[in-house]
């Protein structure tokens, strides 16, 4: 969570430009082949004490539970700013490299952009 947050303001502050959108991508990877997470459900203790249980990728739950975060509290004090999106693709069939029809499902991501 923590390292995610940091990565986020530094690209707001390396991208300087307010009218620059920035798209964090949820992470399009089987969850059963989850091995790079830097952290996972277990260790993010926001996520085990609202009992969330899911098979989604583990980054991905951290990451749509922090923008969930991030757009209620928004009104008062944002996490981050507006131009930064959560594209949420976990909806999509899993693309890999080395898969058929990746190339069909990328064109989906970029069509949603």
């Amino acid at each position: 969570r923590t390292p995610l947050i940091t990565f986020v303001n530094h690209l707001t502050k390396a991208i300087d430009d307010e009218t620059f959108p920035i798209w964090i991508l949820t992470v399009m990877q089987p969850p059963m082949e989850a091995t790079n997470c830097y952290r996972t459900i277990t260790d993010d203790s926001t996520i085990v004490r609202s009992g969330k249980k899911n098979s989604e990728h583990p980054c991905n739950s951290i990451l749509k539970d922090l923008f969930n975060q991030h757009k209620e509290s928004s009104s008062t004090s944002p996490m981050f700013p507006s131009r930064v999106q959560l594209l949420d693709n976990s909806n999509l069939s899993l693309p890999q490299w080395d898969r058929p029809g990746h190339s069909s499902i990328i064109a989906a991501v970029a069509l949603r952009i």
